[in-house]
């Protein structure tokens, strides 16, 4: 489809241990990209996923932890996840904005980093992308280089509200500024 990838800041990434990878999520194209950062990546997905035939058995034999994203339940499981992956030494990535998110529309961000970090004692790794202007949903496709861009760990463990500010900045608006740097700034006026 002419789609290339570049990661940047990857290097940074720690090759053992447990951490926390927060990131955009604006196509299907973020998942394989996150999973060729290191072989023990893992990922949260929504338990009615868990449901259906072939998929759930599938996410469940590779390691996928099951969330409950209903009002006030999801930060309820984050201290065994956290725990989890903290003992199991694994990179769990986590989209803050809880689903695909198209380029131009906007979702507030959930806390499930914040406190997986909080529970986890692990660093938090923002990463932001440009995934969403080449891999578009549907069958059409742009050709282009779709950066995957690494961030500063956040390793000073912040208060709920810092932490959430600086994911939007990280994540976000980092994310917005990759698709102007790809020449799709009008993709951005739909907000």
């Amino acid at each position: 489809m002419g789609i290339r990838y570049e990661f940047r800041n990857a290097d940074q990434l720690p090759k053992t241990g447990g951490i926390i990878l927060a990131a955009a999520h604006q196509s299907y194209m973020d998942p394989f990209l996150a999973y060729q950062l290191r072989q023990d990546v893992t990922a949260l997905a929504k338990k009615e996923l868990f449901q259906i035939p072939m998929i759930g058995p599938l996410l469940k034999k590779i390691g996928v932890v099951r969330v409950d994203r209903q009002a006030g339940r999801s930060s309820k499981g984050m201290e065994d996840v956290a725990k989890r992956v903290k003992e199991e030494g694994k990179v769990l990535i986590v989209y803050p904005q809880a689903t695909r998110v198209p380029i131009g529309e906007s979702r507030k961000l959930k806390p499930g980093a914040f406190f997986l970090q909080k529970f986890g004692d692990m660093d938090v790794y923002p990463v932001a992308t440009s995934t969403g202007v080449f891999w578009t949903k549907g069958f059409w496709h742009r050709p282009g280089t779709a950066v995957y861009a690494i961030g500063e760990p956040i390793t000073n463990r912040p208060e709920k509200e810092a932490f959430m500010k600086h994911l939007q900045r990280e994540v976000v608006d980092k994310s917005d500024d990759l698709v102007r740097e790809a020449g799709y700034a009008a993709l951005l006026d739909r907000r």
